[in-house]
């Protein structure tokens, strides 16, 4: 084919927002006239983007692109929650760390207020609170992850491991009995 390259490059086009549409839980052929849903291509294409970013260890770049989802749309869970995931990777480099600890913390905070059941914000939250040094906090998101997962072991161990470090050792060993 004489064009073979811009043939390639209009498919990979073509997947990449099939790709999107995908991950946005529709795609442009499962929709009719009738449907009142309307994606944001320009906010999905800036999730992936920061995804990717992320991924590829890009925390300006993939910051960047979750902070413009949610210019787009400040209650988008799922953008809050990777902003919140880029702001605690930096701030395990950074030297203000408190201050990215803080916003990631507010950041899952309002991610939880619009979907209390995320299980994601709740096992970052608890990371953010015991990196902050809000033990309490952290259990107190690990006790719901818990509730919401009673099968998980992993939550009652989590909570084992803060409850030792905190030197409540009896504490403890009885949620440990519990997993």
């Amino acid at each position: 084919l004489p064009d073979g390259g811009g043939m390639r490059t209009a498919a990979l086009e073509i997947l990449r927002v099939l790709l999107i549409g995908i991950l946005a839980g529709t795609t442009a052929s499962a929709c009719t006239e009738d449907d009142d849903l309307e994606v944001d291509w320009e906010q999905q294409s800036h999730y992936q983007k920061g995804s990717m970013a992320l991924a590829d260890g890009k925390l300006d770049e993939a910051e960047s692109e979750f902070r413009k989802v949610l210019t787009a749309d400040s209650e988008n869970v799922r953008g809050l929650n990777k902003l919140a995931r880029v702001l605690l990777a930096k701030a395990e480099k950074a030297k203000n760390k408190q201050e990215l600890l803080e916003e990631a913390i507010a950041t899952l905070e309002k991610s939880l207020e619009i979907d209390p059941q995320s299980k994601l914000a709740l096992a970052d939250l608890a990371r953010a609170n015991k990196q902050s040094g809000r033990t309490q906090d952290a259990l107190a998101c690990l006790r719901k992850l818990s509730e919401l997962e009673p099968k998980e072991k992993r939550h009652l161990l989590a909570i084992a491991g803060i409850l030792e470090e905190s030197g409540k050792l009896a504490e403890a060993e009885k949620v440990f009995e519990k997993g």
